[in-house]
């Protein structure tokens, strides 16, 4: 791989992606009076990938990213798409009806299988930033998709260590089903629950009850069933923080062979920075309890029903 592009730093354990033509995308936030993300600015689209009406009388789009970090014909190979998952400019996910996070998941998933099918591809990350906060340029709603040849060191690490624990122990979070960790919500097939090492205060995992791998892995009737989950989730951190800015990572395992992973969605609303000592040692500061978080989101529960 050209590694002008990417920069691997074993001692440290991290990769680093040049991308200057990054410098070049739109920032809204800044006061850009065009938003690139909206029907009617088709011009600044780059070319449409998948797309689908939804149920509820809107659209959602997967284009590739105008100012990408790779590409398949760059020095970088890797596949950079943008999710524009409604139609409307303010429009906000914890707003969207349960049927249109079906649609949305579902057509990322569709997208996530059809990258997988690319032999060179062997990380696929999705993402999605909401406010500035949150790192976003961009207000339109939107989630990001990056594949890449090779897998970051940070997450080459993460694989294996978790490899190494599931070849001993079996899977970590499967063993959590039968423990009293700290749930919020419960469903059949998926748990809205708070890590005991959360990084920062109010995030938030999703985690399904059977052991999928990675996305594609995901049964119809379980996206549903997420779509609803994740749904009611957003509905909750809108009642406890409005307006907050927030990440939401989704944790998938290798889009090909290894089966140790357990897939999970990590939610991290943005209430403060990460500053000198979480940067310098990848040891994280949390100011709000675990159990704290659960029982302040438990109490509105009823409210979002």
């Amino acid at each position: 791989m050209n590694k002008k592009m990417l920069y691997e730093n074993e001692a440290l354990g991290i990769s680093t992606i040049i991308a200057e033509n990054r410098q070049k995308r739109p920032n809204k936030v800044k006061g850009e009076s065009m938003c690139p993300f909206c029907k009617q600015n088709e011009s600044a689209i780059e070319q449409v990938v998948m797309e689908t009406f939804t149920s509820d009388e809107d659209h959602i789009r997967i284009v590739n990213n105008k100012y990408p970090v790779c590409h398949k014909r760059g020095d970088l190979y890797g596949i950079h798409d943008v999710v524009i998952e409604t139609l409307y400019h303010d429009k906000k996910p914890h707003s969207f009806s349960k049927s249109h996070w079906y649609d949305l998941i579902k057509l990322i998933q569709l997208r996530w299988l059809e990258i997988s099918q690319d032999e060179r591809i062997q990380f696929i990350q999705v993402f999605k930033n909401e406010g500035e906060k949150a790192g976003a340029s961009i207000m339109h709603s939107h989630w990001q998709i990056i594949a890449l040849e090779e897998t970051p060191l940070t997450m080459k690490r993460h694989y294996e260590s978790v490899r190494e624990q599931y070849e001993k122990e079996g899977c970590w979070l499967c063993k959590q089903q039968d423990s009293s960790w700290l749930d919020i919500i419960k469903t059949s097939k998926w748990r809205l629950t708070v890590p005991e090492g959360a990084r920062a205060p109010y995030e938030s995992w999703i985690v399904p009850n059977i052991h999928f791998a990675n996305l594609g892995q995901i049964t119809d009737a379980a996206l549903k069933e997420l779509a609803l989950l994740l749904s009611d989730t957003l509905k909750l951190y809108e009642r406890m923080l409005p307006e907050v800015s927030y990440n939401i990572c989704v944790m998938s395992g290798k889009p090909k062979g290894d089966q140790s992973y357990h897939f999970y969605i990590s939610l991290l609303p943005r209430t403060g920075n990460f500053a000198g000592f979480e940067l310098a040692t990848g040891c994280y500061i949390n100011i709000l309890s675990p159990k704290g978080l659960v029982d302040k989101m438990k109490e509105l529960v009823e409210e979002i029903k």
